[in-house]
């Protein structure tokens, strides 16, 4: 359970595993009240010890919208008592809207800010307005129409473009004396189209983006490239090991790694997080494409529907296997493999105000950016423009990392 834009928690007076994220805490009447998250830092950055907390169902509501044939109607409805007198009697039967008077922490930005004042004694409660779906947090229907060949024969312009003046840059620099970074390929400086506006409202709206030009990993780190760091003293190892320590799995994509152990990486070679406009330049031109090769969604439906892959197991696959998805400037694996965490603080709303010109990302905020995404995601997550995001000390089996640097 993410707490993203979450104004309040709920304390819970009980240490609860994180493996429970994402289970129901009742009243006593079988009413749905909250969802247990480990998603949560407390204001003060003191870890709290003892204790867990909840996000109200108010809050967690709108995120359901994200779940597809979630059936809103059954909210509001109250629950079906159990027959008989056992332990299940009175468990809910549905989740149902309503409104709790519970001592709350507030949750912002800021790292001081104070607990909200407890209800006093006597006074009448405070009442809230019942949970509504944000259409905000809705996807607009995305539809991959057959594409056409005139929508191919673009595609091809387009491709055959981008590396006419990938070369053009590479010939510039080579009569600067300015040799190509191993492994990497040369995003040109430009305009690009970042965005979608058929997807969620983070994404929005379309908007053109001017880069400088840049160095980009054409694969993401190995495992193998990784060892090398932490035997060199400069990284840490992964949180899990298991893939890691499989040497038949040294040219995979490492995995398991935090925000700042993917800095640590790069810093170490010399390089750095490319923000994700960098990112997303490098996974899809300058056109507005759906995806690395083109707008033509069957090659994710066909993979999706018959992926058999597990994170962490056998998700991920020897980088640079995936030539079908390479993208016009040559980086492969931009979807289909593991996430990769990028520089940028996240903000649902930064595309409102943000820079045309090399944007850098918010200032400050609670989540890192997250771009790309394995094969088991849903279909619209592994287009080029979609955000994810998670918290810096997360990791996770399908987290990994590719670098960038900047050309001089």
């Amino acid at each position: 359970v993410r707490t993203k834009g979450v104004q309040r928690v709920f304390q819970v007076d009980a240490a609860i595993n994180p493996g429970n994220s994402g289970g129901a805490i009742f009243n006593r009447r079988g009413e749905v009240v909250g969802l247990m998250t480990t998603k949560f830092t407390h204001p003060s950055g003191i870890v709290p010890e003892g204790m867990s907390f909840a996000v109200p169902i108010s809050y967690a509501t709108p995120l359901l919208a994200n779940i597809p044939d979630f059936n809103f109607t059954m909210i509001g409805k109250g629950r079906k008592d159990a027959k008989g007198d056992g332990e299940d009697k009175g468990l809910a039967q549905a989740v149902v809207r309503t409104t709790v008077l519970i001592e709350t922490v507030r949750n912002t930005d800021s790292a001081s800010m104070p607990p909200a004042p407890a209800q006093v004694a006597g006074a009448p409660p405070k009442s809230e307005p019942p949970a509504v779906v944000s259409p905000r947090l809705q996807p607009s229907p995305v539809r991959d129409p057959a594409p056409s060949p005139q929508d191919e024969e673009a595609i091809a312009r387009v491709n055959d473009q981008l590396r006419a003046a990938q070369e053009e840059e590479l010939k510039q620099l080579a009569r600067r004396g300015i040799v190509q970074p191993e492994g990497m390929v040369v995003i040109p400086a430009g305009e690009f189209l970042m965005g979608a506006d058929d997807g969620l409202q983070d994404a929005r709206p379309v908007h053109r983006v001017y880069l400088s030009s840049y160095w980009f990993d054409k694969y993401e780190v190995t495992n193998a490239r990784y060892r090398q760091c932490v035997e060199g003293g400069g990284c840490t190892p992964p949180k899990d090991r298991l893939t890691f320590e499989d040497l038949q799995r040294a040219q995979h994509p490492v995995t398991n790694i935090t925000w700042n152990q993917a800095r640590s990486f790069c810093q170490w070679q010399g390089k750095r997080l490319p923000t994700e406009a960098e990112w997303e330049k490098a996974a899809r031109g300058t056109d507005g494409r759906r995806y690395p090769w083109g707008n033509d969604g069957e090659v994710v439906k066909i993979r999706v529907k018959n992926g058999d892959l597990k994170p962490g197991a056998n998700g991920s696959e020897r980088v640079g296997r995936q030539a079908a998805t390479a993208s016009p400037y040559g980086a492969l694996d931009m979807i289909g493999n593991v996430s990769e965490w990028v520089k940028d603080w996240y903000a649902e709303d930064f595309y409102q105000t943000s820079s045309s010109h090399d944007p850098q990302g918010p200032l400050r905020g609670s989540f890192r950016v997250l771009r790309g995404g394995e094969w088991n995601e849903k279909p619209p997550n592994l287009q080029a423009s979609y955000r994810g995001w998670d918290e810096v000390t997360y990791w996770g089996p399908t987290l990994g990392v590719r670098c960038a640097g900047d050309v001089p």
